[in-house]
Formats: C-alpha cells, structure tokens, sequence
C-alpha cells in the first residue's frame, strides 16, 4: 500500500505458476507472500492437494506446513488446504486487526488475524504476539504499509483492494 493503515479488511487475487519439476511444497513453486506491517505474512505457495497429515501424502514434502499456501508463515499451519491447482486464480480475504499499544507505547492487545482462502475460513480470530517469520523479530506497531513480497518467482496479483475498519 501507499499509506499506512490500521486494522482492514483486504480483499485480493492471485495466481501462482506451473512448476512441475519443483517437489510438492517447495518454496520455488511461486513463493511470495501478503507481508502485513512488514511484520505478518500470509504465505503465497503452491501446495495444492497436498494433506494436512503428512503421511496421506504420496511423496516427499520439500517444507513443513507453517509454510503452506495460507499459512501465518513459521508461525501456525492452516486449519486446512484450500490451494487450487496454479494458473487458477485464487482468493484472499483477510480480517486484521492491529495490536493495540497504551500511551506510553506498551502493547494492551495482540494483533488478531482471520483469513478466508477461496471462500473458507483457514485462519479464525488467530492471536499473534509477534511477527511471524522474520517479522517477529522485528518491533510491533499500530499502523503500517501492506506489501506484497517477491521472492522472483512469476507470481501474478489483481483486483486488490481494502476497507479500514
């Protein structure tokens, strides 16, 4: 985004490529991200038909589920794989609300985190007392700017829009 925001909805489409050399789950098979603050990332990747139990998998997995389509990156796997196969468009809609931080800066309230991929529910009313990934070792804030990561993989997004609340 151009501006900082508070807490949003954000609604947003995405498409990721065919990589079919790359092993299922593997982070080059259109890697990219929703990078809320710079600090929370909803994770961009193709794991479709993967299972959520890996051994009902039928081969080796390149990563482990915090790491999947949907998922808060390293933080929480999805409650469940709504990827659909690349070169489909796929949807997000996120539900953020910021932490919330007293007068003299001390946080009162966790962000909270809710994501709908492809119309269900993956994430409900998550808790985040950190940044995820990387993000968590960075200090949390009440307002910033939304990004969408790119990690060089040919990753395609439209239709982006949100609603503060």
């Amino acid at each position: 985004s151009n501006e900082a925001v508070g807490s949003f909805y954000m609604h947003l489409e995405f498409m990721l490529p065919y990589k079919p050399d790359r092993l299922p789950s593997d982070q080059d098979r259109g890697n990219s991200g929703i990078y809320i603050y710079n600090r929370y990332e909803v994770q961009v990747l193709d794991t479709f038909g993967l299972d959520l139990v890996e051994s009902n998998n039928p081969g080796e997995l390149k990563s482990e589920k915090e790491r999947w389509c949907g998922s808060l990156y390293k933080s929480k796997a999805i409650d469940q794989n709504m990827a659909f196969p690349p070169l489909t468009w796929q949807t997000y809609e996120i539900d953020f609300t910021a932490p919330k931080f007293n007068t003299e800066g001390e946080k009162v309230s966790n962000a909270v985190i809710s994501v709908r991929h492809n119309g269900v529910w993956v994430h409900k009313n998550v808790s985040l007392e950190k940044g995820t990934g990387n993000g968590g070792k960075k200090a949390e804030v009440a307002m910033e700017k939304i990004y969408l990561q790119n990690h060089g993989n040919p990753v395609q997004y439209r239709n982006i829009w949100v609603v503060e609340k």
